[in-house]
């Protein structure tokens, strides 16, 4: 999480320079001139005095008068590369290579990775190249090639350049400071990110009116202390964050994760995820799903594939499960890093460094199959990627916009500066929609929010459960639905009754629609509401009988289990129809619907002596039966519970 500040690296450079220095002409060829190892002598003094400017004046005057003084090269090329100057640090060392020659092929390797580091592709490819011809070592070959592999796909990979227009969010956000890891709730109202400042890293939240106004308020994060706060998620409703706090009092070592909850408008003190979730090793860049049961974290403990790998744990009514690494179709034996589960559950967004790509770090996107396993990782594409370290990345509900760390990194791996910037994902990379419900589940009459309901969303047959969450202390809940399906919802909570519905999302449905939910207590006979009945809505029957369609059994299910658990209560079963068809035959219909269900209580243990059934037919519709939706509104059986 954080990095050495770079004055310290700067430092620790030069001090290396003047070690180096003092040696280099001890190991010279014997050939330079007098007037060059002058030179370079006064180098040495500037060096030791911390005035490099002046160093490099005396060593490029020491190389025009023996332009082959590879020492000089070598010290020039040491400082360039401290004070990330690229092209003049590649243009000494690799003049140093020349001229050790076979000698020394470890400066051909050195000019080709530096090559790689500043882009220059062709250049590094021809050094690499020449390092294979020299070189018997086996393991600095491997990597020498693993180069070469990245720069030949880099180079087809520009002639198919993708559009990025990356666009800055704004003074709000973006200062002289340093930006970046950001996280966005499922509304893209609240945007959560890290702000480095004299080497100090805590969060920041940030907020706007709606998704198409510009970020307008930022305010340190309530719970920022002493220490750093740097990688982090803020959940999609908004009321947790899980975050990276390094060398805590009460962390387990190194850098763990923590958790704070959004209570009554406040923060709760954090709280550190435990030992099965922390370690005394590396705990960093969580992410988690959109209802919160999934956890994605970077660590490098022990178990992974190698390097930095991406791990993931589930939440159940237990805690946390013990983590396990994600799949080698996303580790690799190198670095995988910044995980972002996007809300659909199906897109998983990762820097890497072991899948090939462009040079460092860069972005890729996972896709989980149908048979939950997760793709191969597709590059972004250049040039949202290209031989720089990528920063973070987080893609918004609608699955179109990343916002992204948009940042410089020094060649010797160190963090200059960094902005948040929007762009548009190309199609190929980008998730789907996002469909939520966002409500309350509230007491019906008082409007009083009713904390830990149960909402469970299944399939129409009711036979798969597609999600399932829990409101918060207030009642509230965010839910993802799936797009282009008819699911069931139930609504249970202790001590009230139960609500249905059969939804249908269209294929084009997309972002956060509100629905808010009445429960009744039936605590007491006072608090039994006659007239606000139970209408079983996914309780459905074939057409023109008394038959149910597959999937009613869950609902009914659910009814008798309520009635098993409440077991003063009465139910009277109510049967209703549309106005298709006669009137006699619609009043026999509604009743052998209203029996039917009357007689799957029966036979699933509920007393007669509490059930009763009638019909009405369509005589008491609860809207016109103008159209077959209308009419379906209609088709119907309620229950009307008492004491």
């Amino acid at each position: 999480m954080n990095r050495i500040n770079k004055f310290n690296i700067v430092v620790i450079v030069i001090r290396f320079l003047i070690t180096v220095l003092i040696f280099l002409p001890i190991i010279g060829s014997g050939q330079v001139s007098p007037k060059a190892i002058k030179n370079f002598q006064k180098a040495q003094k500037e060096l030791a005095e911390s005035k490099s400017e002046s160093a490099v004046q005396y060593l490029e005057k020491a190389l025009t008068t023996d332009p082959d003084y590879k020492e000089a090269h070598l010290a020039l090329y040491q400082i360039h590369l401290t004070y990330n100057r690229g092209e003049k640090a590649l243009h000494h060392i690799s003049a140093a290579a020349k001229l050790i020659g076979k000698g020394q092929p470890n400066l051909l390797y050195n000019s080709g990775k530096l090559a790689l580091q500043i882009g220059q592709y062709q250049k590094a490819q021809t050094y690499l190249d020449q390092y294979l011809e020299l070189s018997k070592d086996s393991i600095t070959r491997n990597i020498a090639r693993r180069y070469i592999h990245t720069i030949q796909y880099a180079l087809q990979g520009m002639t198919r350049s993708v559009i990025y227009d990356p666009k800055p969010l704004g003074s709000a956000i973006n200062t002289d400071a340093s930006e970046y890891l950001p996280s966005v709730n499922a509304s893209n109202l609240t945007m959560l990110f890290t702000r480095r400042f004299r080497n100090q890293e805590d969060l920041w939240v940030a907020s706007r009116p709606h998704v198409d106004s510009s970020w307008i308020h930022t305010k340190p994060w309530s719970q920022n202390t002493v220490n750093n706060e740097g990688a982090h998620v803020i959940s999609a409703d908004g009321k947790t964050i899980v975050f990276t706090r390094c060398e805590g009092p009460d962390g387990y070592g190194s850098c763990d994760l923590y958790s704070s909850a959004l209570i009554k408008g406040v923060w709760s003190k954090p709280l550190n995820m435990g030992s099965v979730i922390n370690t005394r090793y590396w705990e960093s860049q969580p992410s988690l799903s959109a209802n919160g049961r999934l956890l994605y974290f970077v660590s490098d403990r022990p178990g992974g594939i190698g390097g930095f790998d991406i791990w993931w744990s589930s939440k159940s009514t237990r805690g946390w499960s013990r983590p396990r690494p994600a799949s080698t179709t996303i580790n690799t034996p190198f670095h995988e890093l910044s995980p972002s589960l996007h809300p659909d559950g199906i897109h998983l967004y990762l820097r890497s460094d072991g899948w090939t790509g462009y040079g460092s770090l860069d972005l890729f996107v996972a896709t989980k199959q149908s048979d939950g396993t997760w793709s191969i990782p597709v590059n972004l594409g250049y040039p949202i990627n290209d031989h720089q370290d990528q920063g973070a990345m987080v893609v918004t509900l609608d699955g179109k916009y990343g916002i992204l760390s948009d940042q410089k990194i020094s060649l010797q791996n160190q963090l200059l500066s960094s902005d948040l910037v929007s762009f548009l994902l190309p199609e190929n990379v980008q998730a789907l929609p996002c469909m939520f419900l966002s409500g309350q589940v509230m007491v019906s009459g008082s409007g009083l929010p009713i904390p830990d309901a149960r909402i469970a969303v299944y399939n129409a047959a009711g036979t798969a459960s597609i999600d399932t969450i829990y409101a918060d202390r207030e009642g509230e809940f965010l839910m993802v639905l799936p797009r282009d399906q008819t699911v069931q919802l139930i609504c249970q909570a202790d001590s009230f009754d139960f609500y249905s519905d059969r939804i249908y999302t269209s294929p084009d449905a997309a972002g956060i629609y509100k629905y808010d939910v009445h429960l009744t207590r039936v605590i007491s006979k006072e608090d039994i509401r006659i007239g606000q009945p139970i209408v079983l809505k996914n309780v459905l029957f074939e057409f023109g009988t008394s038959i149910f369609v597959k999937g009613a059994e869950h609902e009914l299910n659910v009814l008798q289990q309520f009635l098993s658990a409440n077991p003063t209560l009465h139910a009277s079963i109510e049967g209703h129809t549309d106005n298709v068809g006669s009137p006699d035959r619609n009043q026999i219909l509604s009743v052998d619907r209203a029996k039917a269900v009357f007689d799957y209580l029966i036979g699933h243990k509920v007393a007669a002596v509490r059930l009763n059934y009638r019909g009405f037919g369509d005589t008491k519709p609860l809207v016109a039966n103008e159209n077959e939706a209308l009419r379906a509104v209609n088709r119907r059986v309620e229950i009307h519970l008492s004491k």
